[in-house]
């Protein structure tokens, strides 16, 4: 199964390595599950690290380095992204209250 996870998930898991959120995405992988990170939540990553947590920017970019995912591409210009059903997206894992699943 390839598991999408947004922004939020994706900050929470880098700054918090010991979290409850990191341990799901751990059990999730040792599942043989795919964790999918897309190029737009990326670059809003960075751009909620770089005001919030300057310091922790070249932390960041090693935890991207290091943490496995399935890359996704995104046009730089969406302000959301889509959640798309299978084959694309088998589930996705996001702290937004407003989010739809489209099916």
């Amino acid at each position: 199964m390839r598991i999408l996870i947004d922004t939020n998930i994706a900050l929470s898991v880098f700054l918090s390595p010991h979290g409850h959120t990191t341990n799901v995405l751990k059990l999730a992988i040792q599942d043989e599950h795919t964790i999918c990170l897309c190029t737009f939540s990326i670059s809003e990553l960075r751009v909620v690290v770089k005001r919030k947590f300057p310091d922790k920017m070249l932390d960041l970019e090693l935890f991207l380095l290091e943490f496995s995912y399935e890359l996704l591409l995104t046009r730089a210009h969406l302000k959301f992204v889509i959640f798309l059903p299978p084959p694309l997206s088998s589930f996705v894992m996001t702290g937004r209250r407003d989010a739809h699943r489209v099916a």
